[in-house]
Parts: structure tokens; sequence; C-alpha cells
């Protein structure tokens, strides 16, 4: 994708033109950086596009039609079903890939006779111009398993994608006559994850098309209130090869887009920084006078104090457990208010699985909200820390006594101050909550809370036969209010009881590792300013020919990378 490259460039450009030019402690850093970027861009050459759905709604059928072959396999049960994802290639083949790692490689027909299982992508290489057209705007189709399959894997998968993938297109099958409450659960959820999405109502060609209409009349309208007004709402047929609405809506996707919304603040505070530290040299190179051993000694005990401060500061957060309670209590009171819709699954299909993943399917976008919002208030804590130091190094750096003070802005403001504090209570700590609050940790912890379900689910279903024999005679909803009150009485607390454990080993986890993050950031940024600082304090001792000609090559560093890439 052409703005990936873009972006790669631009990193390069900073990297190569600073880098030689900055001390060895700033060089380390910023190799790093550039080199971490740009590997995340090249695996982000392009954007996911899930089409999510129930089992039998016609996902793959409708990707065969579009493409114009028979390719993706139909028809196959939750315990084989995979994630297909679709590449272009004049050199058709198929690899499997599980758990990141590649464990089969083979020719395309063999499609339909792959060893698989559940939670594998199957990188599905293809000669298809359609697939190359997608490919070329940055778009790379998942035809994904049933979202309604309660098969762990599944569960991992789906959120591996929430992940990776930006735009989601939900398959549903017409003859329900509306969205089931499996979709209608999923749209709430990628909702919850500011995620945008679209639906196609599939196997139109079994309705009469007045009641088409009718059905995708009302589906837009809730679809566009609960998602957005410009959602994307059509009907298709692969039976009847009626896929113009598909083909309008995949015409609208904009891999550039989706790009910019994931990198480009990253990929341009990059480059800020690498222009922030080149002028911070320059700037300690022009000062008439400075007292650099005074600054850099009390930086260094900023340094030791500030470990200390964090930990003083951790020990003042909410306590682990309060933090773990105040998850358990939005997740018991989110299955409190689907209360009904639980009964009603357990009334009508009596399943374990159906029962296990519905529950799952509840707890998911609530962890990762709840988790979410632990971090945050604990790293506002931490917080309290950061702006106290912040503040005490910009007056160190401004000597009142210096002409430096005077050019000291872009250092205090770009580099040290208050760019710390956006730096890593801002774009830092929200990388570490994707980390944690993201697909590897929550998966985990579902995984663990999958096993747990299952003994609990079990009694549930096993309670059903009993208790509907005591109630026989009621109506349905009668028997649904039954079931609820037992679910609430009981079974909700039991659930939460069995999360306890899992939820708290994973708050502590978080915690460590965001505290080592934010103590190894300040620790590096400082390390940072006092080697610009010693550095300074020897070129300092050159004559002020070789000066003056150190602090033009800085100049001209930044005029250049500010001219090769554009900025003003």
């Amino acid at each position: 994708m052409e703005i990936i490259q873009t972006y790669i460039k631009k990193v390069d450009c900073a990297n190569r033109i600073a880098t030689p030019l900055l001390n060895s402690t700033a060089k380390v850093e910023s190799t790093k950086i550039a080199e971490e970027l740009t590997e995340a861009l090249k695996n982000s050459s392009y954007i996911k596009v899930p089409f999510v759905g129930e089992f039998n709604a016609s996902k793959s059928s409708l990707l065969n039609a579009y493409m114009g072959v028979d390719l993706l396999p139909t028809n196959i049960t939750p315990e084989t079903a995979v994630s297909y994802e679709l590449y272009y290639s004049t050199s058709e083949k198929l690899e499997v890939w599980r758990y990141g790692n590649l464990k089969d490689c083979t020719v395309i027909d063999h499609i339909k006779e792959l060893n698989v299982k559940p939670g594998d992508i199957v990188k599905v290489y293809v000669n298809n111009e359609r697939i190359r057209s997608l490919n070329d705007r940055g778009i790379v189709i998942v035809d994904m398993p049933g979202i309604d399959s309660g098969v762990e894997e599944h569960n991992n998968a789906i959120m591996n994608y929430i992940q990776e993938g930006t735009f989601y297109v939900i398959v549903s099958d017409i003859q329900h006559g509306t969205l089931t409450g499996t979709s209608l659960q999923f749209i709430q959820e990628l909702k919850k994850y500011s995620l945008s999405a679209a639906v196609l109502l599939s196997k139109i060609d079994r309705k009469p098309v007045e009641e088409v209409n009718t059905v995708l009349a009302n589906v837009k309208d809730f679809v566009q209130r609960t998602i957005g007004s410009d959602t994307f709402v059509g009907a298709v047929s692969a039976l009847t090869h009626q896929i113009g609405d598909m083909e309008q809506l995949l015409a609208t996707l904009d891999g550039k887009e989706f790009a910019e919304k994931k990198f480009q603040s990253e990929v341009d505070g990059y480059v800020d920084k690498m222009i922030a530290q080149l002028e911070f040299q320059a700037n300690l190179l022009a000062s008439d006078a400075s007292n650099f051993d005074a600054q850099i000694e009390k930086l260094e005990q900023k340094r030791a104090e500030v470990s200390q401060k964090l930990e003083q500061n951790d020990v003042n957060a909410q306590p682990i457990e309060g933090s773990a309670q105040d998850i358990l209590d939005d997740i018991y009171n989110a299955l409190m208010l689907n209360s009904y819709q639980l009964a009603n699954v357990v009334c009508s299909q009596n399943d374990a699985k159906i029962l296990n993943n519905q529950i799952l399917s509840i707890i998911r976008p609530v962890l990762v909200d709840s988790f979410k919002r632990e971090i945050g208030e604990y790293q506002e804590v931490l917080g309290q820390t950061i702006n106290v130091m912040t503040d005490e190094i910009e007056a160190i750096l401004k000597d009142e006594s210096n002409p430096i003070v005077q050019q000291a802005e872009n250092l205090a403001g770009s580099l040290v101050s208050r760019e710390i504090v956006e730096e890593l209570l801002s774009k830092g700590i929200e990388k570490l909550i994707v980390r944690f609050a993201g697909y590897k940790s929550i998966t985990g912890l579902l995984g663990m809370i999958g096993g747990v379900l299952n003994p609990i689910v079990g009694i549930i279903i096993g309670f059903i036969p009993d208790l509907l024999r005591m109630i026989f005679g009621k109506g349905k909803n009668a028997k649904i209010e039954e079931i609820q009150k037992r679910l609430e009485s009981a079974a909700y607390a039991q659930i939460v009881d069995a999360m306890r454990q899992p939820v708290t080993e994973m708050l502590e986890e978080q915690r460590r590792e965001t505290l080592d993050n934010l103590k190894k950031a300040i620790d590096d940024e400082l390390g940072s300013i006092n080697a610009a600082l010693s550095e300074a304090k020897t070129q300092k001792e050159l004559d002020d020919a070789k000066k003056k000609a150190k602090i033009e090559t800085l100049k001209d560093a930044v005029y250049q990378i500010k001219f090769e890439l554009g900025i003003k």
C-alpha cells in the first residue's frame, strides 16, 4: 500500500539524517524505535476486513461468488472452521498458520482437505483480479468462522481480528426476518471498540421482493441508529449472484484512510522527536555559557529519585483487590442486564456450548472496557510523579543566567517537559492498554474463563429439565422468567467468584508491566538528556570555527528532514 511505503520512507528519512548526529545514547534509542516502527508498518501493508456472521449465513458462498470461483469451503462444521485471508498471487498456494507459526504450505486445490483446527489462519494466495484490486487498495478480506460456534479458539480468533481489523462486514441470513441476537450482540461489541461495520442481508432469493425490502428497511433503520447514520446495509444472494450491494460496499473501502488512522500520529511523532533532538543539541552549542556539570548532577539525582517516587505512588494506588472487584462488578452487572436474553437461550436451546458462547460474548467487551479503565486510573496515579518530575527537570534546564533560556522552549516543550507527559501518559500508556487489554492478554484470560465456565454452565443446563417439569403447563415467558430467577440467584455469583483469581492475576501483571515500562521510559529519557549535556560540554571546548560548523551541520540536518518530508 502506497501510504505505508510513504510512512516507511518518513521514518527512514528522519532516522538516516538525524541519528548519525545524535549522542550515543540517543542513537541507540532512536534506531531501536525506527526499526520497531518500520517493522510494524511492513506488517501492516494490508488492512484486514473480516466477514463475520453466524454459521450458514452464506459468508463463504458470497465471497466465492464475488471471486467468480468455487474456492472457499462451505457447509463446514464449527470444529473445522478457520479464518481464510485472501491475497493475490500468480503462484497460487495455501499457508496454514497456527499461533503465529507456519504449519503447512500446499497447493490451492487442497483447500477443502486441509488438516486444520479452530484458531488456525489459512492464507489463500489466489490468482484473481478482484482480490488483486482489493490488495492494491490495501484491503485483505477475511472469511471468519461463525460467531455463534461456541468454540474457544473461534472466540480467540474474533479477538485477534478485533485488534487487526478496522472494518467488519456482518453477514446475516434474511430468513430470520431481522438481525439475530448473536449478530446484534456482536454489533454492540464492535461499537464498544469504536470499530466500523457494514451489514449484508444474505439469501434474499428465498424471500419475496416486498418482504426483502421491508426487512432491509427495518434492519437499516436499526443499524444506522446503533452504529452510525452512514452505516452501509445491503441485500445479497450468492445463489442468484445478486452481489451488487457487496461490490458497492467493497468499492468504498479505503485502505489509505485506515492506515492513516492507525499510523500517522506515531510516524509524525517520531519525526518531530528527531527534529527536536537535533535542535536541542544546536541550542546547547549556541549558548554562550552553561553550568553543564551542575545540570548533569541534578538530573542524575532525578534519575535516582524517580523510581522511588513511582514505587510510592504505586503503593498509594487503589489496592489490586479493589480494582479486581470493580471489574467483577462490571461483569455481574452485564450478566444481570442480559439476564432475560440468557434465560431465553437456556429455555430455547438447552445447549451448553451455545450458553457458554453467549456468556463469553457478554463478558468479552466488558473485560476490555474495564481493564482499560482500571489501568487508566492506575496511570493517573503514577502520572502525579511524572508531572512533578517534568516541572523539576524544566527548572534545571532553564538556567536563568544562561542565554540558552531564550531557546530552551524547544527542549522543554518538545523533548523533555510536556512532551514526556504526553508521550508517557498518552501514547505510551495507550500502547500498554492495547497490549494488555487487547487480543493477547484478553484471549488468554478468556481461555481461562472458558474453562471456569464449563462446569458452571453444565450445572445450569443440568437443572433445566427438572425446572421445566416443575413449571409444566406454563407459557414460554413464565418459563423464561423462572430460569432468569435461577440464573440471577445463584449462577452469576458463581461465575464472578470463579473469575476472581484470573482477573486479579491479570491486574497484577498489568500494573507490574506498566510500572516497569514507565521507570524505563523515564530513565532512558533522562539518560538521553544527560548524554546530550555531556557531549555539549565536550564540544564547547572546540574552537569557535568547529563549534560553528557543528551547529550549522545540525541546523542543515533539520532543514534537510523538513525539506525531504515537506514540513513547513
